[in-house]
């Protein structure tokens, strides 16, 4: 699984939409998908840092699913972070149907 500067962009938004307690409902998947996509995600990180990981000015967003999930973004210059926030939960649900999945944080946390 892959996830690009896209996915890392939707992940924000999904998280934003958690955070906001919005009700709209996605597709419902088995409980099965559920299960597969929460073991294909256990123990993973990603990480986009645009331009790159050592660039003034740089932006960076890391979504960790070890130990729960976080979500992490910072805007950096010169080496020092001149924006930076962090979305957390201990778990997570999955919902969606066929390649498209929305993941909401359970219980989130913000800092």
């Amino acid at each position: 699984m892959t996830l690009g500067v896209f996915g890392l962009l939707l992940a924000l938004a999904l998280a934003w939409a958690a955070m906001s307690g919005c009700d709209d409902g996605p597709a419902e998947v088995t409980e099965a998908d559920k299960e597969r996509v929460v073991a294909e995600l256990q123990g993973r990180s990603f990480r986009q840092f645009d331009p790159h990981l050592d660039a003034s000015p740089r932006k960076a967003v890391i979504l960790d699913f070890t130990g729960g999930i976080t979500l992490w973004a910072q805007y950096s210059e010169e080496g020092h972070a001149v924006n930076e926030w962090e979305v957390f939960a201990e778990s997570y649900s999955v919902d969606g149907s066929g390649s498209e999945y929305t993941i909401r944080f359970n219980e989130p946390g913000s800092a």
